[in-house]
């Protein structure tokens, strides 16, 4: 797992810079022997939805002119994913909060992004 997603400092901005990711969607990078690379996208899940909107979005923005990102990572073999966490409260059963995974894989159909599977509690 490989750590993308930059800091730019900005003094111009008020947090004093800007998070930029890998192709602007991908924050980590996932290697594995005999699997083709995985670009994830994290956020929680309230966000997820709109975190594809987004890279939709881009790629109906750059339709020809080599931008489209998300369609260009994914016309290499890569996979791109969205991770969509969730910190659930803690319980009288849990004394710690835990954390819960939901995801979508995303792919090319028709030359647009679209989800191709929808996962929870992985």
């Amino acid at each position: 797992m490989w750590n993308v997603e930059q800091w730019v400092p900005n003094p111009g901005v008020p947090a004093g810079g800007v998070r930029r990711d890998l192709l602007n969607c991908i924050d980590l990078l996932a290697f594995k022997p005999l699997f083709p690379p995985m670009g994830i996208q994290v956020t929680t899940q309230g966000n997820a939805n709109k975190r594809l909107e987004k890279m939709q979005e881009m790629c109906e923005e750059h339709t020809g002119d080599g931008l489209a990102y998300p369609l260009l990572w994914l016309s290499t073999g890569c996979s791109l994913i969205i991770h969509g966490w969730n910190k659930l409260p803690k319980n009288t059963k849990r004394s710690r909060p835990e954390w819960v995974l939901n995801g979508m894989t995303l792919d090319e159909s028709d030359g647009k992004l679209a989800v191709m599977d929808r996962w929870k509690n992985r």
